[in-house]
């Protein structure tokens, strides 16, 4: 079997689930090399950072073994002393980058929760914040690689085990700090916490960061149907394995036999709601743009009546949980509440695959579902059908039923699943 695609899985279904398996903590290369492990071919992984538009460092790959346990090691080498950078400097960079949006904003994320968690540890504004081994150049390769991978790798909901920490002293840029970090220490708040069986840094802020943006907690492993495991290796040997454990698959919950034709999908994901009684039906449609285009999976607003008789709207936003703070945070932005609920929920679907069929002298993208015997129901564009409705002057109904008779017809042309992750990886 060959590895992944990065260019053919970026995008496509995904539907899957990742838990990290952190027995010996985590890291930003640790995380590269489990994902790289799990079946992500690593020159995919490199055409997927080219965007970044970096120069003076390699991304370098071996299989090693640790406390005879094997896994892949990733190392990114720079080249030359790194400046002090501040997160506008991260920020212009990502910003000045090709990068998919996505990927541009959760990489934003990581950084943000790192200069905020150093800002709590140094008692100062977020702009101040001076990033010293946490903004150097492998630094950003392996946030920008971790949310490049994970996005490949089809997963969009990341659970983790509690995290091993270690006591001991760390050398850094502001003299010895104990262990473990304390931007680490903050980072992790609301992480369940056990103690390390070594006196080295088990868990860096670049780690640290990584799952305080996209990772829920668990203190259990979730219940999946297993598709491919990686390790991902640490830099030292210690005692036990210095391995990260990437474990990949689909959501497996309750009898799937109710939707004949189909198997449907179960993933994380996070509702923020709160509830206002002084805004403008304006301001609440600028809100849903500003959730949507800010990545929520969905977001709508609900008359409700409030306390004392009051007329009020309920403003709900759905998300993945590494959106769930950028959600929260608009809300808080905007300034239309002092106050919002967040609880996770379960989101369950059906695969939906997008077609192109041809109507006129263009093209309408449509969505659909399968079913047995043919598809239960499919979704031309509006924006597609509107365009050609307005271009060769044929009714929009017309335009909208020849897309949905096209696209319920068999056609050779319909795109394939996701590739699937191998459980057998080829020798390196």
């Amino acid at each position: 079997m060959s590895r992944i695609d990065a260019r053919q899985a970026v995008g496509s279904e995904g539907g899957r689930i990742g838990y990290l398996d952190c027995f010996s903590g985590i890291a930003g290369d640790m995380l590269l090399g489990a994902i790289i492990d799990a079946g992500l071919d690593p020159d995919c992984l490199r055409a997927g950072l080219a965007p970044l538009g970096l120069s003076g460092y390699s991304l370098e790959v071996h299989s090693v073994t640790r406390a005879g346990v094997g896994g892949t090691r990733v190392e990114v080498a720079s080249e030359g002393p790194q400046p002090a950078r501040r997160l506008s400097d991260i920020v212009a960079l990502l910003e000045a980058s090709g990068l998919a949006p996505a990927i541009r904003r959760q990489a934003h994320m990581v950084f943000s929760a790192l200069a905020a968690a150093e800002a709590r540890v140094h008692r100062c504004a977020v702009g101040d914040v001076h990033f010293h081994e946490v903004g150097a150049l492998d630094a950003i390769v392996e946030v920008v690689g971790a949310a490049v991978g994970l996005a490949a790798l089809g997963i969009e909901h990341l659970y983790c085990s509690p995290l091993p920490v270690a006591r001991g002293r760390i050398r850094s840029a502001h003299g010895d700090l104990p262990l473990p970090a304390p931007a680490t220490l903050e980072l992790l708040r609301g992480f369940p916490l056990r103690p390390g069986q070594a006196d080295a840094e088990l868990v860096t802020p670049t780690g640290a960061a990584i799952l305080a943006v996209w990772a829920t907690p668990a203190a259990d492993w979730p219940a999946m149907v297993l598709e491919a495991v990686g390790y991902g290796a640490g830099g030292r040997d210690l005692a036990s394995p210095n391995l990260i454990r990437l474990a990949v698959g689909r959501p497996e919950f309750g009898d799937r036999s109710a939707l004949p034709g189909s198997s449907w999908l179960l993933d994380g994901a996070v509702l923020t709601e709160a509830n206002l009684d002084d805004v403008t039906p304006q301001e609440v449609a600028y809100l849903l743009e500003t959730l949507l285009d800010g990545g929520a999976l969905d977001a709508w607003a609900t008359p409700i009546v409030m306390k004392k008789g009051r007329p009020g709207v309920k403003l709900s936003a759905l998300t993945m949980g590494f959106q769930a703070g950028t959600a929260a945070a608009t809300f808080f932005r905007e300034g239309i509440t002092p106050g919002l609920r967040q609880f996770p929920v379960h989101r369950f679907r059906v695969p939906v695959e997008e077609v192109r069929v041809p109507v006129g002298d263009g093209e309408v993208r449509v969505k659909r579902i399968r079913g047995e015997g043919g598809f239960l129901r499919v979704w031309p564009e509006y924006e597609d059908c509107r365009e050609i409705a307005r271009k060769t002057g044929m009714p929009l109904a017309r335009v909208l039923a020849a897309a949905r008779r096209t696209a319920s017809e068999p056609s050779p042309a319909v795109p394939a699943a996701s590739p699937p992750i191998p459980t057998v990886l080829p020798e390196a």
